[in-house]
């Protein structure tokens, strides 16, 4: 596992689902990327990077990403500061 960020603050779009927005990691997330969610509370949730919306206006920084999870998770599965880990083989 890698410890990539917290989660700075989520979103849930209509059709899409939850959006999280996290500072921009050190490594490169990819779509179908597996993630563990870490929560405040300690729950941890294994799911993975859905897809990454276009996230565009004057207020869009550059020093986070957005990124979506699947539909079955909601906003008020993943509160601000949960942790995001990849969840990869670091010998791999």
């Amino acid at each position: 596992m890698i410890f990539l960020s917290t989660v700075e603050d989520s979103f849930q779009l209509p059709n899409i689902g939850c959006v999280l927005i996290m500072p921009a990691p050190n490594t490169q997330l990819r779509p179908h990327d597996p993630i563990q969610l870490r929560t405040p509370d300690g729950r941890v949730i294994d799911t993975y990077v859905a897809a990454f919306p276009m996230v565009c206006g004057p207020d869009v920084r550059k020093d986070v990403v957005a990124f979506q999870l699947p539909t079955i998770i909601t906003k008020q599965d993943v509160p601000k500061e949960t942790e995001i880990w990849l969840a990869i083989d670091e010998s791999s």
